[in-house]
């Protein structure tokens, strides 16, 4: 069986290469590129990306709720940092994640809207399928912010567990990245 910190890093791995797809292929589409290659593309790594999100959530639910119970008592600054920056990271990801279905979804949009059966003016909660891309588009931008301070303020394991799998690959020994990550004892 494969031990947490192992699963948590390939995990991670994943979470990372859906995260760049996704990314990449959004601008291309904010740029007007060829819509109809890179929005299957950009749905199905988003996918990808949300499952991936939900289980690293899963795996790291006792640091979360550790640190939530802790939070007004002694945390120190960089766990309250870092689980403020956490928080903000799923709040995002969450109304992008929705902005984006239902930007995909809406009969108007880019995505299964070409198959049009309703007018342009088709809306959810009174807003017009470009609203909602509008919405998708800048706060995927806003996340996409928050991401690299989450990976700045894990910059020390990101980099430990880098150097343990290539020493481990080079000279067959490695060394544990526990002291690296931002971790709290309960």
């Amino acid at each position: 069986m494969i031990n947490k910190t192992k699963l948590n890093f390939w995990l991670d791995a994943v979470i990372l290469i859906a995260f760049l797809v996704t990314s990449v292929t959004g601008v291309l589409l904010w740029l007007g590129a060829g819509r109809g290659e890179w929005i299957t593309s950009h749905a199905w790594s988003g996918v990808v990306l949300l499952a991936g999100l939900i289980l690293h959530l899963v795996l790291h639910w006792d640091w979360v709720k550790c640190v939530v119970g802790r939070f007004f008592k002694r945390l120190s600054s960089p766990l309250r940092i870092n689980l403020a920056a956490d928080s903000l990271l799923w709040l995002l990801f969450s109304v992008v994640a929705v902005t984006g279905l239902v930007d995909w979804l809406l009969p108007s949009g880019r995505g299964w809207g070409r198959r049009r059966t309703l007018t342009s003016a088709v809306g959810l909660f009174s807003m017009e399928w470009h609203t909602w891309r509008d919405w998708h588009t800048w706060l995927g931008l806003a996340w996409l912010v928050i991401i690299i301070v989450h990976l700045v303020l894990h910059r020390k394991w990101i980099v430990c567990m880098l150097r343990r799998y290539w020493e481990a690959r080079v000279r067959g020994q490695g060394e544990s990245c526990e002291a690296g990550a931002a971790q709290v004892s309960c």
